[in-house]
């Protein structure tokens, strides 16, 4: 059951998903000059010091119980094995499941995080390389179930700042589904929507990045 449930955590989009989010960036960008690029990941960040300080916490409370509690009797040399099956098996629970690392390691972590990757994303897949910078890398990181958006130059200099954090804001709702697919899909369609407004298509337009959603490992 562990098995299915951590195999789920780290799907990635089939083929009907990634259909879908090529579909929804072709109709964004039938909208407007901004050029989209999807991103979905595992994790943003490593977190291996929290799983570290989990699995050594979980270790010693299983010692403590069997040298403390009286009801408790065990054999002095299992103590050892005990504590450290103790720990093995924390440490593969808070780096699997999902859930719990959340969990442990705390939304403000989480978010600089997802910031740090889609900065780094939006370099390392080339969304600077359009001839009026517009554009726009959408990141969707699995773990920590978070939209982060990065937009050039020329996408930020027509938007409204309050108005565009309160968008990216109000989105980070359609992250909290195991549809990632969907997810993806619906942020660049209301990104699309707003986008039309500022910065509508124009007549020489071309298609300067690719559709397809990266994935990593």
């Amino acid at each position: 059951m562990l098995g299915d449930y951590i195999k789920k955590q780290i799907a990635k989009l089939t083929e009907e998903q990634s259909a879908a989010v090529i579909e929804a960036v072709e109709a964004a960008e039938d909208k407007t000059s901004a050029e989209f690029v999807v991103s979905l990941v595992p994790h943003s960040g490593q977190y291996r010091d929290v799983d570290l300080a989990f699995a050594s916490v979980v270790a010693l409370v299983v010692l403590g119980v069997q040298v403390f509690n009286p009801w408790w009797i065990v054999p002095a040399a299992s103590l050892p094995m005990d504590s450290l099956l103790a720990f093995a098996a924390s440490w593969l629970v808070c780096a699997r499941v999902h859930c719990v690392r959340r969990f442990l390691v705390g939304g403000e972590r989480q978010s600089q995080q997802v910031r740090a990757e889609a900065e780094l994303q939006f370099y390392r897949e080339g969304v600077r390389a359009t001839r009026a910078r517009t554009g726009v890398l959408v990141l969707y990181s699995q773990m920590e179930r978070r939209i982060e958006v990065v937009a050039d130059d020329g996408v930020m200099r027509e938007v409204d700042k309050e108005e565009w954090e309160a968008k990216l804001t109000a989105m980070q709702s359609l992250a909290r589904t195991d549809d990632h697919g969907a997810a993806i899909a619906t942020a660049v369609e209301q990104l699309g929507d707003f986008l039309a407004v500022i910065l509508p298509v124009s007549e020489d337009d071309i298609d300067e990045l690719a559709n397809r959603p990266r994935t990593r490992e």
